[in-house]
C-alpha cells in the first residue's frame, strides 16, 4: 500500500474521489453517459463520459453542426504553491469549459483565437492539455497540445495514434533541447529537466514504474509534459495537427481521452478498445475498476490510495 502511493506523480496534487464507493468488492456505476459529460446529445455511436476527482480537472464535450461533428477533451493541471491568494489552479481548463466550441471550431484559425483568450488572463501555475477531433464525411482532422491521446481505429485495430507532447517522444525532447524561456532580469535560459516516474500497465493485473521527466519552463512552471496550454505562455505556442483520410464503405472509431483513462490501459486491451461494444461508458468503467483494484507490482500486491486516483474523461465516435 506504500509504493503506489508515490507512483502516479502527474500533477503532485492530492485529490479525493467523492463520487463512488471505491473500495467495495465491485465498482457500481453511478454516472450517465450524457449527463456527466458536457454533451447535450449522446448516442451509442457518439458519446462521452467523465468521472471527476475533487479538483475537477478533466473536461470533455462533443457536438455537431452542418459541416462536421467534433470532440474536445482536456486535462487541467496546476501547482498549489503557485496559485495562492485566491488564484485558481483550474484557471485554464475553466476557460476551456466556457468556450463556445461549436462556434470556435468553425474557424480555421481557432487555435490563434483561443490563444488570445488565454493571453488575456494570468495563467501562471495553471495549464491544460487540449485534444480536438473534427469528423468530416471523408476525413478526420485531429489537433492537440499536450498528452491527452487521440486514436483512430478501423478493422479492429489502431490505424493512427497521436504523437503526444511528452518526454517519451524523442522529437519533443529534441525540440526542447534548444528551447529557451524567460527568467528574471530579461535573461533567456534553456528549459531544464527533473527525473520523474510514471505508471505503466503491463497487463490487466500487473503494473510497473517507468522513468520520465518533469520539464521546468523557468522559475514558476514545472509540468510532466513537453507542451501545454497556459503557464504564462512559456509553452503552448503551437498546436500539432493531422488529417486522416476515410475510405468509402469502411467503418471507423475515434477515441479522445485523458491519461486517467489511457494510463490504465495496456496492449491486451486493444481489441476491446477497437470494438463497437466499447463506448465511452464501458471504457470509463474499465479504467475506474483498474484504479481501485489490487495490482502485482515488484513482486507484491499493491493498491492505489484514493488520493492517487486520477480524473477520467473520454469521448468516442463510431461510424
Amino acid at each position: 500500500m506504500h509504493l503506489l502511493s508515490n507512483l502516479y506523480t502527474g500533477d503532485k496534487i492530492e485529490v479525493v474521489i467523492v463520487i463512488r464507493n471505491w473500495y467495495n468488492n465491485s465498482v457500481t456505476s453511478t454516472h450517465k453517459m450524457a449527463t456527466l459529460c458536457e454533451s447535450k446529445k449522446s448516442t451509442k455511436q457518439f458519446n462521452c463520459a467523465i468521472e471527476q476527482a475533487i479538483m475537477k480537472q478533466d473536461y470533455v464535450e462533443l457536438g455537431s453542426n452542418e459541416n462536421f461533428q467534433w470532440i474536445v477533451c482536456s486535462d487541467g493541471h496546476g501547482h498549489l504553491p503557485r496559485c495562492k491568494n485566491g488564484r485558481k489552479i483550474n484557471l485554464v481548463v475553466d476557460l476551456l469549459r466556457s468556450v463556445d466550441w461549436d462556434e470556435l471550431l468553425r474557424e480555421d484559425n481557432f487555435y490563434a483565437l483561443l490563444q488570445k483568450k488565454l493571453a488575456a488572463i494570468d495563467t501562471r501555475g495553471s495549464g491544460a492539455t487540449l485534444s480536438v477531433v473534427k469528423i468530416f464525411p471523408t476525413y478526420f482532422e485531429c489537433h492537440w497540445v499536450g498528452d491527452s491521446p487521440i486514436t483512430v481505429y478501423s478493422g479492429g485495430e489502431a490505424i493512427w495514434n497521436m504523437k503526444c507532447h511528452k518526454p517519451s517522444n524523442p522529437a519533443e525532447m529534441g525540440r526542447l533541447a534548444t528551447l529557451k524561456v524567460p527568467y528574471p532580469g530579461n535573461k533567456m535560459r534553456r528549459v531544464r529537466f527533473e527525473p520523474d516516474f510514471n505508471i505503466k500497465v503491463l497487463s490487466p493485473k500487473t503494473i510497473a514504474m517507468v522513468r520520465s521527466n518533469y520539464v521546468i519552463f523557468g522559475l514558476d512552471e514545472m509540468i510532466n509534459m513537453t507542451h501545454a496550454l497556459g503557464h504564462s505562455g512559456v509553452t503552448g505556442n503551437f498546436i500539432s495537427s493531422a488529417r486522416i483520410e476515410r475510405r468509402p464503405g469502411q467503418m471507423y472509431k475515434v477515441i479522445a481521452a485523458t491519461d486517467g483513462i489511457t494510463s490504465m490501459m495496456c496492449e491486451d486491451d486493444e481489441p476491446f478498445l477497437a470494438s463497437k461494444e466499447a463506448d465511452s461508458d464501458a471504457i470509463l468503467t474499465l479504467a475506474l475498476k483498474r484504479w481501485c483494484q489490487p495490482w502485482e507490482f515488484d513482486g507484491k500486491m499493491e493498491q492505489f490510495p484514493r488520493s492517487n486516483v486520477d480524473d477520467c474523461a473520454i469521448g468516442v465516435w463510431m461510424g
